[in-house]
């Protein structure tokens, strides 16, 4: 895709043998690489204005997928998260009383009523400042009126939320109303990062509703790129209850030990009970990690087990970049993957995955993989 022009300044890495690579890769440090992908992955898509990227970010909870698009967003990406979206209409649920029964003709009841008030329902993704918000509006009296505003950081991670998400998630009617936000979302958009779980099974935009700016143009072109990210549920459930501790912190909420461990224990248990339900719900269900991991629907498995976020951010990069721009980007993912490789051979006591960092050939595929 790149002319010589564009992929000169880069060479160098190309030209020295793998002994005289390592030596190079010695002399960084995390940061500078960091900095050095960044620079380039900028610079390469300012040369392409005719170009639009979206990345279909699927996988299990805590996985880090929320930490991926906001390192996209950096790179001026437009984030579309269907798991808050999904959460704003589950908490909505639960304030109007959607979600409370005590019978199984009840809950069919409340679910009915639900499943009528939802074509009459919008959900969107506003920013303001750095804060972003979903925002539910509902159509009455001939208009539209905000039904109610949640906070993406602080109103949307409590225990009840993550336990009865899948459940609205796999409401036909739901999966419909985030297919249409996602249409009306992206309609002006030039780079779009889609955070969900079921991304490969939803109707997508073709390439002129997703940027009808490019369209414009007979140059126009739109990559697509499918990325599962996964994690071991262990590790998963140690990101949750982090990130739960933090919020209590950061609300000023204090628990006794006794409370702080039952806490904990429920958001272990919703993890686990989402993980089941989001693959085995009817509609818009989850691929499980086993079939996704061989599937030719995805570009990319991507194992976060074993890395902490900022390495999240720099494999997930070169990855992408590997994808869009091949000529350069292969070069990239090879010197961070052999990065972690010294670095481990170096200093054993920063160990990371880096076996499971491998690259397997697959058709029409590069694939970064725990095979």
């Amino acid at each position: 895709m790149l002319d010589l022009e564009a992929a000169s300044y880069y060479l160098k890495f190309a030209e020295p043998n793998m002994a005289e690579k390592s030596e190079v890769v010695k002399n960084h440090t995390f940061e500078t690489l960091q900095v050095k992908l960044h620079d380039i992955f900028v610079d390469l898509i300012s040369l392409y204005p005719h170009l639009g990227i979206k990345v279909f970010l699927d996988g299990v909870g805590a996985a880090g997928k929320g930490k991926l698009t906001e390192s996209l967003q950096a790179f001026g990406f437009e984030a579309i998260s269907f798991g808050s979206m999904a959460r704003g209409l589950t908490r909505y649920a639960l304030e109007q009383g959607y979600l409370a029964w005590k019978s199984t003709e009840e809950k069919q009841e409340k679910v009915s009523e639900f499943v009528q008030l939802i074509p009459n329902l919008q959900v969107l993704i506003e920013q303001v400042g750095i804060e972003k918000f979903i925002v539910i509006n509902q159509y009455k009296d001939n208009q539209w009126h905000e039904a109610a505003r949640y906070n993406m950081h602080t109103d949307l991670g409590d225990v009840a939320v993550t336990q009865n998400i899948s459940f609205i998630a796999g409401l036909e009617a739901v999966c419909d109303l985030l297919d249409t936000s996602l249409i009306e979302m992206t309609a002006k958009t030039q780079h779009i990062v889609l955070d969900g779980r079921d991304n490969v099974a939803r109707r997508t935009p073709t390439e002129e509703e997703f940027a009808y700016k490019l369209a414009q143009s007979q140059e126009m072109k739109v990559l697509t790129y499918y990325v599962y990210v996964f994690a071991e549920q262990e590790a998963r459930i140690e990101r949750a209850k982090k990130r739960r501790v933090d919020e209590l912190q950061r609300k000023g909420i204090q628990l006794s030990e006794e409370g702080m461990q039952a806490e904990l224990e429920g958001v272990a248990q919703s993890i686990i009970a989402r993980d089941y339900g989001d693959i085995t719900r009817t509609k818009g269900a989850l691929m499980s990690p086993e079939k996704a991991r061989v599937s030719d629907k995805y570009q990319l498995f991507f194992d976060t087990t074993n890395y902490s976020i900022e390495e999240m951010d720099l494999l997930f990069l070169a990855n992408l970049l590997a994808h869009v721009f091949p000529s350069i980007g292969l070069l990239l993912l090879e010197e961070v993957e052999l990065y972690f490789e010294v670095k481990e051979l170096t200093d054993p006591t920063q160990k990371t995955s880096s076996e499971n960092a491998s690259i397997a050939e697959l058709p029409k595929q590069v694939v970064f993989s725990v095979i």
